[in-house]
């Protein structure tokens, strides 16, 4: 599969550690990365929604609903909303970028 352009630029915008939850992860160092995006349900649910829309074709099943553990110091539990792509080869470039950001700070 081949990201458009704007799929490159939007994902190279969400990769950035300011972006929020959204990660590029490779199961083993010689697999295709697959990015991970995770919300907080309550807040960003409609966010996290628009975001699947535009890489539907790269995902292989819907959106899921998580609850987190309690927060250490309110005791709350937060609920998640979540999809990972599946691994394609168009992600590398893509998540090499991101661990150069992340080796940065």
């Amino acid at each position: 599969m081949i990201l458009s352009d704007f799929l490159k630029q939007a994902l190279i915008g969400l990769l950035l550690p300011s972006a929020g939850d959204v990660h590029g992860m490779r199961d083993k160092p010689t697999h295709n990365p697959r990015i991970c995006f995770d919300q907080s349900e309550a807040q960003h649910s409609e966010y996290l929604l628009y975001l699947f829309s535009l890489f539907e074709p790269f995902v292989g099943t819907n959106p899921t609903s998580t609850d987190r553990l309690p927060d250490k110091r309110t005791g709350k539990i937060y609920s998640s909303i979540n999809f990972k792509t599946l691994a394609f080869p168009c992600f590398c470039r893509s998540s090499i970028i991101y661990f150069m950001l992340i080796a940065l700070k």
